[in-house]
Order: structure tokens, then C-alpha cells, then sequence
């Protein structure tokens, strides 16, 4: 809960706006309020610890909604957490899903969430696996009395989480392409712009100074800039892209740790199509253990991310009826496990 002596006269004030601005960005009216006086009263009403109290839900028992806010479709990762949240939804047979992509993009991800806050009779809750760096934005679902679970990706509020350890993740996957006698160690990804991302690069580079290796730059590709194509995987581009560069560069690593499945399954494409052997020339680790890391060839070695028990304990925290009572805030960190496949 928040601070109990906090009122929207002090939000105001601090935020430099009207008291009638604070009520209407706070709770969601739906009158037009600029965006940049929107951000200065969530930052404000976050910097004083200011919390609604609880309200009661505004919800009928004949139509109830979850709804799931992800940062993309297509790539399987999430389709598998998404499935993990279905399945325990159908179990309770009255409740829909609707599912909401942000494409990456931050900007939409805030509409989408201001959305949510203004429309939210009849809502159970939201899932979301936020790709922001900064989270005021999310206030909203909280001061419209909207339950919020943060899965996947780590958020700076005091809400429901599941959570993954992702650098013991990155850890471990290092740790094994060093074990299987492997010396220039490299890492591919997409930009470092998430949490997740930037702890698993944390994790990997903490693996190779325990083992005395030197990181070199030369075996480290991060892309640049993130786009979302309707048409195509991201991801698997910059897979492919990345280790092109590397066989140009003349700087092919050992073993490659790749920032998921999809970037892997481009990184040995591209490693095929210049007759690179894997595991013989070079090994190669995803991380995920989504589908794809058995279809591809060889079988890729990856860290496995439990990602559709994720989605159902998501489900499972949104849904149990306790931690609605008590206000209690659960936080789950579900850890990482090595699958060895013929990748390495």
C-alpha cells in the first residue's frame, strides 16, 4: 500500500498541475489530458508513493476478461507463454482473453495499457510482459483497481511477478561451451534494451571471468536497432546477420552463445551456408527451449526458461482469490536448467 497521508493536492503541486488534472489522469476519466502532463502526474504520484485503496471490482460473473499484453506473435517464445496463461484460463470456462501486441514498440505498449485502465469494467486482471525501461505508465492499471501479474520481464512497481533468472541463465550457458573445452567464447543478441537481455549478457560475462577468459570484443555482436516486420523474424535476421558479419570479419568464435532460439536458428543457418560444421568447428547455445530448438538442425543446445509454467503461475496469481483478500505480493523466480542437444 501506499503512503496514507498523500492526496492529490501534493501530487499536484509537485507535478505543477491542477488538482482536477491529477483526479483525471489518476483515475482514468477519459477527458483529454496532454501526454506530457499525463507523465508528470504518474512521476509525481510515483515519487511520493502515492497508492489508491483497494476498490471494489467492477465486474459481472457472466463476462469476465483477462487481458495479456506482450511485446510480440511471432516469435514462439511467447506464444508458448501466452499458451501457458490459455490453459488455465479454459479451466475456470468463464473468462475470455484478449491478447494485445505492443510490436516492440514502448509507445503502443503505454496506449495499450492507458486503454485497459479506461475500459476496465468487467476485468479480471493483466498479464504483461513489459519491454519499457520505465514504468509509471503502468500506475494507471493500478489507480483504475485493475489487477496487474509482470511476467517475463522484471518491473520497478510494487506488483505481482514471475520472474526467471536469467543471468544464472546466461551463466550457465557459458559456463557450459567453456566445459566442453571451448576458449573464445562469443555472444550474439538483439539490443540490450531489456532486462532480460541485459541480464543474461551480465551472466555470460560473469561465467568467462570466473574461468580466467578474457572477454574480446571481436567475438561480441549486439545489433544496433530493434524492428518489428510482420513478414519475417526479427530475431532469425539478426541471427544471421550477426554471424555473416563475424565469418567477414574473420572473428568466428569457438562457441557462440546466442540471446535466444529464434537468434540461434539463424545463426546456424548461416553457419550452414558457409559449410561451418556445428558442434565440430563451432558449438552453439540458444536459450528458451522453445520448439524450435528441436526442428533445427542439428538439435540446438539451449537453456531451458519454463516458459509455459510461467504463463500458467501468471494465470494462477491473477485468478487465486487469497492474494485478492490480503493485498499480499506474490514473486515467483523460476530457474534455469541446461538442455544438451546436438549443438554442442
Amino acid at each position: 500500500m501506499g503512503k496514507p497521508n498523500v492526496t492529490i493536492y501534493d501530487i499536484a503541486a509537485l507535478a505543477g498541475v491542477s488538482p482536477t488534472t491529477v483526479s483525471r489522469v489518476l483515475n482514468n476519466k477519459g477527458y483529454p489530458v496532454s501526454e506530457t502532463s499525463r507523465q508528470r502526474v504518474l512521476d509525481a504520484a510515483l515519487q511520493l508513493g502515492y497508492f489508491p485503496k483497494k476498490r471494489a471490482a467492477k465486474k459481472s460473473s457472466s463476462s469476465l476478461t483477462v487481458y495479456a499484453v506482450i511485446p510480440s506473435i511471432t516469435n514462439p517464445y511467447y506464444s508458448q507463454l501466452v499458451m501457458g496463461v490459455e490453459g488455465v484460463l479454459q479451466k475456470r470456462g468463464d473468462i475470455k482473453m484478449v491478447l494485445f501486441n505492443t510490436k516492440g514498440d514502448p509507445k503502443i505498449e503505454r496506449e495499450f495499457t492507458a486503454d485497459i485502465a479506461r475500459n476496465s469494467h468487467n476485468c479480471m486482471g493483466t498479464l504483461i510482459a513489459s519491454i519499457s525501461t520505465e514504468h509509471e505508465h503502468l500506475l494507471q492499471l493500478q489507480y483504475a483497481g485493475v489487477r496487474m501479474v509482470a511476467f517475463d520481464q522484471h518491473v520497478d512497481l510494487n506488483c505481482h511477478m514471475v520472474r526467471f533468472n536469467y543471468r544464472k541463465g546466461g551463466h550457465m550457458a557459458a559456463t557450459h561451451l567453456i566445459n566442453t573445452g571451448r576458449r573464445r567464447i562469443g555472444f550474439i543478441s538483439s539490443p540490450l534494451t531489456r532486462f532480460s537481455r541485459r541480464e543474461v549478457y551480465t551472466g555470460f560475462c560473469s561465467a568467462l571471468e570466473q574461468h580466467g577468459i578474457e572477454i574480446d570484443r571481436r567475438y561480441i555482436k549486439i545489433a544496433n536497432t530493434e524492428t518489428a516486420f510482420p513478414d519475417r523474424m526479427c530475431d532469425f535476421n539478426n541471427g544471421l546477420s550477426l554471424v555473416q558479419k563475424m565469418i567477414a570479419e574473420d572473428c568466428l568464435p569457438e562457441g557462440l552463445f546466442c540471446i535466444n532460439d529464434v537468434t540461434a536458428a539463424g545463426a546456424l543457418c548461416a553457419l550452414r551456408n558457409q559449410n561451418i560444421q556445428v558442434p565440430g568447428q563451432v558449438g552453439v547455445v540458444g536459450f528458451d527451449n522453445i520448439f524450435v530448438s528441436q526442428i533445427v538442425t542439428p538439435k540446438l543446445t539451449t537453456i531451458d526458461q519454463s516458459t509455459l509454467k510461467m504463463g500458467e503461475l501468471a494465470a494462477d496469481i491473477l485468478l487465486d482469490k487469497k492474494s485478492q483478500e490480503d493485498e499480499k505480493i506474490i514473486r515467483i523466480t523460476l530457474e534455469p536448467t541446461l538442455t544438451i542437444r546436438e549443438s554442442t
